[in-house]
């Protein structure tokens, strides 16, 4: 789906997100205008699409990688490749 859409709540009702598309979360990525606390709660949120989840998982951050690992949207590909990464870095 092109315009799928993720909308994230975030914890104890400090923030919320409005919808947001795919192509806008790309660009606000690759600009660098979301912080920290946004990528830590969009990879947390079960509202999050997929395709969002996948770009988080090759996130700098080790904390966002992780919860994205938690999250029951991640697609399973993104979970095998986080894996294998993992283990590469583990047992070097």
């Amino acid at each position: 789906m092109a315009q799928e859409v993720a909308s994230s709540i975030l914890a104890l009702g400090i923030k919320i997100y409005k919808k947001m598309t795919l192509k806008e979360f790309k660009m606000q990525y690759a600009l660098g205008t979301l912080s920290y606390k946004d990528k830590l709660n969009l990879s947390q949120s079960s509202y999050t699409c997929k395709k969002i989840l996948e770009i988080l998982s090759k996130d700098n951050s080790l904390s966002i990688r992780y919860n994205v690992t938690r999250n029951s949207n991640v697609p399973a590909s993104v979970l095998n490749t986080l894996i294998t990464e993992y283990f590469k870095i583990s047992y070097r």
